[in-house]
């Protein structure tokens, strides 16, 4: 009989006096290897990821070089080199950075927030993530030796296939893993918390695996179609034309569905105040996840079919999309009003300004679907404003989860992570997403041969480079401290959280939790027990 959760022979791993054993990456690389400890995984999905994250975002940066004026600077001496850097970093930018980020944070800290000892599956989990590296490392590696997404010249067609067949294989490995935590937290809640008291987060990334599994299923299945016309055609093939919806809107936004999560549990948290519209939220980010789901706004496969309500379905997805964002965004914001205002607190910087971003794409896609039917007149017919909403949302993505791990550093590496290089991280990561996305946005209205074009692509290129150097600091912090050595400080709840992942110590103990988890009366468990202990102090008071 086929289980959720794996025999706890894990828990021997217990010291007899109660100690929580050193993490299983500890041991080198067999450690690595055999783990299924859902915190090593997801830890290890956030170096990668991390790592992934300083390289894709340099492509970018140079790739916008060669961009600005390819007659007059022409650095790799290629027809097809900046079509090459272009594509690895856009599809990089979602498949391995910020969707890995994402799942690492969800894979180490969505089964600590539903009180359970385990992930669900959690040889599956592990296998997701070395399907999802191997996928990543072939993908990466194909680019290498003259892949893409095209044949044609100055391009080898094995490689092709291999580029094709490596981005099926990585996404892939994310849907695996995505189950694996939508399971976690369908069936292995504890007694008391039905899903309206689940944590943001874990609700976040249920919804998000939902999206992300009927809409990357497309997504496969169009990789399949494009690898086999490249097998028995002879006309080539553009497999980036069959998958550049996966970037646009609505698509790009159910990316960054996650965010929302992040967002609520590091604002409450750090806040130390209940979330008073707890169920608005919750239905705002379902309904950001029904409406971005974007496989049918792929046009290469419609095969004419397309009509005016089609259309109209686009562009009411696109303006509609704004509002559940908008009631997420005035919830969490009615929080912090009312909690703690801790601006030094990396976390909560890091948690406004992904918002910030993603609200901001959503307004950026709004006006895009409606400008693409021609409503607005003189619109540039390039992908430039896409290329835009993609940067805000999918950069949103990556400070939201720059300042996830600063905010569950304690449960996932044991340790705080420096306050002062965090704060500097988020900054650099907050302003080069304004500087590479709205210039993109603002060029999508002028003539494609407008000067001012080239002025925009300039100030965007200078934004990738700022982004790299956030993405730089982010990775120092978490994976080698150069800079600056991180804090050594544990606390088990140092920011006064109230959700169950703060109950257990930092780092957690393999099986998490020392006790039972007892009955969850509300979504805040941890304020639940400090009203109760003040309830029973001031009735002994009286008694005295």
């Amino acid at each position: 009989m086929t289980t959720i959760t794996e025999s706890p022979t894990e828990a021997a791993a217990l010291s007899t006096d109660g100690d929580a054993p050193a993490s299983a990456l500890s041991s080198g690389l067999t450690g690595m290897l055999t783990t299924t400890d859902h915190k090593d995984v997801g830890s290890m999905y956030v170096r990668m990821a991390l790592v992934f994250a300083a390289a894709i975002t340099v492509v970018g940066a140079v790739a916008g070089l060669e961009n600005i004026d390819r007659d007059s600077l022409d650095i790799f001496n290629a027809a097809s080199a900046v079509n090459q850097l272009n594509w690895l970093y856009l599809t990089g930018l979602a498949t391995l950075v910020v969707m890995p980020l994402l799942v690492g944070i969800g894979t180490a800290v969505v089964p600590l927030q539903v009180g359970s000892t385990s992930i669900a599956f959690p040889r599956a989990s592990a296998g997701g993530f070395w399907t999802w590296l191997v996928g990543a490392g072939a993908y990466v590696g194909s680019f290498i030796v003259d892949g893409g997404f095209s044949s044609g010249i100055n391009v080898d067609d094995r490689a092709v296939a291999l580029t094709i067949a490596a981005l099926g294989v990585t996404v892939a490995g994310l849907m695996l893993s995505m189950i694996c935590i939508a399971t976690t937290v369908i069936a292995l809640r504890p007694a008391g918390m039905s899903l309206r008291r689940v944590p943001l987060l874990s609700w976040s990334m249920m919804i998000a695996a939902v999206t992300w599994l009927m809409s990357l299923a497309v997504l496969i299945a169009d990789l399949v179609v494009e690898y086999v016309a490249l097998q028995h055609t002879d006309r080539g093939v553009d497999a980036f034309e069959a998958i550049a919806w996966m970037l646009s809107g609505p698509q790009v936004f159910a990316f960054a569905i996650p965010v929302l999560g992040i967002a609520g549990d590091v604002i409450a948290g750090v806040g130390g105040q209940r979330q008073k519209l707890y169920d608005v939220i919750l239905g705002g980010i379902a309904a950001v996840g029904l409406l971005s789901f974007g496989a049918f706004a792929q046009s290469k496969y419609d095969l004419g079919t397309r009509d005016v309500t089609d259309e109209l379905t686009y562009i009411l997805v696109g303006v509609v999309l704004l509002l559940p964002l908008l009631a997420v965004a005035g919830g969490l914001l009615d929080t912090f009003r009312l909690g703690r205002k801790d601006l030094k607190a990396v976390p909560l910087i890091g948690a406004l300004a992904a918002l910030l971003m993603l609200l901001a794409g959503a307004a950026a896609n709004a006006v895009r679907v409606i400008g693409h039917w021609g409503i607005i007149d003189d619109w540039n017919e390039t992908r430039i404003m896409d290329r835009g909403v993609m940067h805000y949302a999918l950069l949103a993505g990556l400070i939201a989860g720059v300042a996830g791990l600063y905010y569950w550093a304690p449960k996932i590496f044991g340790r705080r992570f420096n306050q002062g290089l965090g704060g500097l991280a988020v900054l650099l990561l907050l302003a080069g997403t304004v500087v590479i996305a709205l210039p993109d946005v603002i060029a999508g209205f002028l003539e494609s041969n407008d000067d001012a074009s080239d002025v925009l692509a300039l100030i965007s290129m200078i934004g990738g480079f700022i982004v790299a150097g956030g993405a730089f600091l982010a990775l120092d912090a978490v994976a080698f401290g150069l800079i600056k050595k991180s804090d050594e400080v544990i606390e088990d709840n140092p920011w006064g959280a109230n959700t169950l992942e703060w109950a257990t110590t930092s780092p957690p103990p393999v099986g998490n939790f020392a006790a039972p988890v007892p009955l969850v009366m509300s979504e805040t468990p941890l304020l639940d027990e400090h009203d109760d202990d003040a309830a029973d102090a001031a009735d002994a008071k009286v008694d005295a």
